[in-house]
């Protein structure tokens, strides 16, 4: 048996019943990603007992730890997977091509995810299984020529090692990849060319201290809590609206739309505000400004911080 290969590794992920209760049939889809390291941690502890020694005594395990961080690609068909994971079951409507609305919601879904890892003759050393598994972070930035990618934060409750998979024969997703010059931005409802680069993360508020006695060390819930939704957007510096905005406090809005023929991804930040931050001079050449920015909802008719549209020939999410 030779090395583990990051190449042939994969990640399967599914949804759970509920919070660490697998589903009786599984269901498991084969998620591309371009790095993943979810992973469970115990430290060793040191003990402060006195036992007439100047020699350190036996250490204590703590708690488990099981975190990470996936980077994936963002595409028109897996992704609505991601989306579903981070703020549940979408708004779905029309015939082909579908219309995804994912909102905000009171509560988040659970996920099995499974890493198998193998080496280059197919034989698999592994299979490292995550049960209550759920998002606490998303981040992407935009412009530029890099492949568009996403990152998603995940705190998961336990960690089985073991030799079978979860499930022996999951779905391999389809991938329809975005582009980052497929990218347009609308500032206050109106297009808007002048912008080089936009940035935002959504932190989902996740409680990841709730330890109950019983369940090993392990997390008994991971209970959602208020969002955060900051971000910044860069600009060339070839008008003093956007800054007016920001020095007055000037409600305003974003989105951020990816077009790919008939497939779409939006991401909508109906109200926003910028923050004050004057453009520096850098060198001799153009001048930008970067505005970094907090949504919120307060009375906008979508009744969510952020609201994700996904418009493809995926029939469902649920």
């Amino acid at each position: 048996m030779g090395q583990a290969l990051g190449s042939k590794s994969r990640l399967v992920m599914d949804f759970e019943d509920s919070f660490k209760t697998e589903p009786g049939t599984p269901a498991g889809m084969v998620m591309p990603i371009n790095t993943f390291s979810l992973k469970s941690s115990r430290t060793k502890n040191t003990a402060q007992t006195i036992t007439g020694s100047r020699n350190p005594v036996k250490p204590f395990d703590g708690n488990l730890s099981d975190s990470g961080e996936g980077v994936v690609p963002v595409d028109s068909q897996a992704f609505g997977w991601w989306l579903r994971a981070m703020f549940g079951a979408p708004t779905t409507t029309g015939t082909s091509p579908y219309t995804h609305v994912f909102k905000v919601g009171d509560s988040m879904p659970s996920m099995v995810m499974e890493v198998r890892f193998q080496d280059k003759t197919a034989s698999v050393l592994t299979y490292a299984k995550h049960n209550g598994c759920k998002i606490s972070s998303f981040n992407m930035s935009v412009g530029g020529d890099d492949e568009l990618t996403a990152k998603v934060g995940i705190e998961a409750a336990t960690e089985t090692i073991g030799s079978t998979a979860y499930d022996s024969d999951p779905t391999v997703l389809s991938l329809n990849r975005f582009n980052n010059y497929q990218a347009t931005i609308e500032e206050g409802g109106a297009s808007i060319a002048d912008v080089t680069a936009m940035d935002f993360t959504i932190d989902f508020g996740l409680d990841t201290d709730v330890y109950t006695i019983g369940d090993g060390g392990t997390r008994g819930q991971i209970p959602e809590g208020i969002l955060s939704v900051t971000g910044s957007i860069t600009a060339l510096f070839n008008s003093d609206t956007l800054l007016n905005k920001a020095i007055n406090s000037t409600e305003s809005s974003l989105k951020l739309t990816f077009t790919s023929g008939a497939d779409s991804l939006e991401f909508a930040f109906n109200e926003l505000e910028f923050e004050r931050q004057t453009p520096s001079i850098d060198g001799p050449k153009g001048v930008l400004i970067t505005l970094p920015f907090v949504a919120f909802y307060d009375d906008d008719a979508a009744a969510s911080v952020v609201t994700a549209t996904l418009i493809n020939t995926v029939e469902t999410y649920a």
